[in-house]
């Protein structure tokens, strides 16, 4: 698990995402054990197709312009359907988090080789190289994949939903304010935006 320093867990982590709304997998990904186990009869499993009780990946939406009509782009949010990333509770080597990695790792390069040519570099907002542009565009891949999940399905979300080895908890889960801390069970996590990690220019 990974939340900011200007954090505050206001309810128990056991009570993160619980009772969701389950929705089923999509039936391609419903016959992958079998599939698999048919391709090569001598394994039992397959490390992607396992199922647990516990969900491998919990996560909240921070802006929901579809389903609130809000100015994402006026309110500087750098996606429609963006996804918080201050914080994250997720099984190791999870494959969101690995795209993430990868996509950053991809634009390193590229930037590296572009100047090694001597070329002008326009490097990509952090934003979007590694922050919640990015890790909204994984977690949305792999629903899409996975699940067959359009962006939209998060849309307009009142409680917490499972798809698959996600949870996904509804706008201001993640995110509530100092007078929201004894309402309702769906905000469990306070949020300062106290921007620490940021230099004076950033305040500018």
């Amino acid at each position: 698990m990974y939340s900011d320093t200007d954090t505050t867990c206001i309810r128990p982590i056991a009570d993160w995402g619980r009772d969701p709304d389950v929705r089923y997998a999509h039936p391609v990904e419903a016959l992958l054990p079998e599939l698999l186990r048919t391709a090569s009869p001598m394994s039992d499993s397959h490390p992607d197709t396992i199922v647990t009780s516990a969900p491998s990946l919990v996560v909240a939406v921070e802006m929901d312009a579809w389903g609130t009509d809000w100015d994402w782009r006026g309110y500087k949010f750098v996606r429609g359907i963006q996804i918080v990333q201050w914080t994250i509770m997720g099984s190791k080597g999870h494959p969101v988090f690995l795209d993430v990695l990868g996509q950053a790792l991809r634009q390193a390069k590229a930037i590296r080789e572009t100047e090694e040519r001597g070329d002008t570099v326009a490097e990509p907002r952090v934003l979007d190289w590694s922050g919640p542009g990015a890790f909204s565009d994984a977690l949305l891949r792999y629903l899409l994949v996975r699940q067959g999940v359009h962006p939209t399905g998060l849309a307009g979300l009142n409680k917490p939903r499972r798809y698959g080895d996600v949870v996904i908890l509804p706008m201001h889960a993640f995110r509530a304010e100092a007078s929201d801390q004894d309402k309702g069970d769906g905000r469990v996590v306070f949020h300062g935006f106290y921007g620490r990690w940021k230099g004076e220019e950033d305040w500018a």
